[in-house]
C-alpha cells in the first residue's frame, strides 16, 4: 500500500475531560470535528505522508497487540479525509515531507495544548511540550506552521526567520527555517540537492564527544542525559546536537572548505 496522507499540522487534539482515553479533535479554529479514542490518536499520529498502510498495521499491531484490518483502516482515513483532516497543498505537502525526511519535527496531530508544566515527564524528555496558549511565540509559531499547511511557503519562511534572529538561542528554529529555505530555492532549481553532513565526521565526533564529557547543552546550560535510541536533541530544551554542531563547525573543517583537511576514509 502507498503512504497515507499527511495531517494537518493545525489540528488540535485535547483529552475530553472525566473520559479516559476519549479525546476530541478541533480545526486551528476551535471547532470541533470528531471524537477518537486512545488508538484512534495514535493512528492520526502516524499519518506523516511518509509511513506505508501496511507499516501502520503493523505498528499498530505491535502496539495493541491485535490486528486493525485494511478494510478498518481505509474506512478511517476516508473519514478524515471527509472531515478535512489531510493536507491537499501540493507545496505544503512536499515542503512539510521533505523536512520530516531531514528529521525536522514539531507538534503534530498527537499533541495538545497544554503547558509545559502538564506534559508527563516522559514526553518532557523527549522534547514534547507545548508553550503556553498566551505566549508571543506560540502564537507566531502557530501563524507560521498555519500558513506552512495552506503552501504559503515565503511567508512561513519569513515569520519564522524573524523569530530565529529575535531568539538566536533557538537551534531548532534556525534549522527549521533553513529547511524551508531550501525548499523554496529548490522549486527553482528541482537539481538542487542537499547534504546535510557538511562537517567531516571527525570535526562532528570531537564536538559531541566535548558536549557529552561536559554533560552540558551548549544553548540552554543545562545539564543533559543521554537516552539510548531517543531523538539526538537536549532532554531540557529540545535543542538538536547535530543543529549546533554544524553551525558552529571551526572554520576550515567545514567539507567542501579549500581550508580543510583531507578527510579520512571511513
Amino acid at each position: 500500500m502507498p503512504a497515507v496522507p499527511r495531517v494537518r499540522d493545525t489540528l488540535q487534539v485535547l483529552p475530553v475531560s472525566g473520559t479516559a482515553g476519549q479525546h476530541v479533535v478541533c480545526d486551528r479554529h476551535g471547532v470541533e470535528l470528531f471524537h477518537l479514542t486512545a488508538d484512534g490518536v495514535w493512528i492520526l499520529s502516524q499519518l506523516d505522508g511518509l509511513t506505508s498502510a501496511d507499516e501502520i498495521l503493523l505498528r499498530f499491531e505491535e502496539r495493541f497487540d491485535r490486528e486493525m484490518d485494511k478494510a478498518d483502516l481505509a474506512a478511517f482515513l476516508d473519514g478524515l479525509g471527509d472531515a478535512g483532516c489531510f493536507l491537499e497543498q501540493p507545496r505544503a505537502v512536499g515542503a512539510l515531507v521533505y523536512m520530516q525526511e531531514q528529521g525536522v519535527d514539531w507538534r503534530g496531530a498527537v499533541m495538545d495544548r497544554r503547558s509545559a508544566e502538564d506534559v508527563p515527564e516522559a514526553d518532557r524528555r523527549a522534547g514534547i511540550a507545548r508553550r503556553e496558549e498566551e505566549s508571543v511565540v506560540t502564537q507566531w509559531w502557530d501563524h507560521a506552521v498555519f500558513h506552512l499547511n495552506e503552501g504559503h511557503l515565503e511567508h512561513a519562511l519569513s515569520v519564522l526567520v524573524r523569530m530565529s534572529d529575535a531568539t538566536p538561542y533557538d537551534l531548532r528554529l534556525r534549522e527549521i527555517a533553513r529547511h524551508l529555505g531550501f525548499v523554496i530555492e529548490a522549486e527553482k532549481v528541482p537539481s538542487l540537492s542537499e547534504d546535510r553532513r557538511d562537517v567531516s565526521w571527525e570535526v562532528f565526533d570531537a564536538a559531541l564527544a566535548d558536549m557529552l564529557g561536559s554533560g552540558v547543552c551548549p544553548r540552554c546550560s543545562t545539564p543533559f542525559q543521554v537516552e539510548l535510541g531517543s531523538q539526538n536533541r537536549c532532554s531540557n530544551c529540545g535543542a538538536s546536537f547535530s543543529a549546533w554542531i554544524l553551525a558552529n563547525a571551526p572554520a576550515g573543517r567545514r567539507l567542501g572548505d579549500p581550508n580543510a583537511p583531507p578527510e579520512a576514509e571511513a
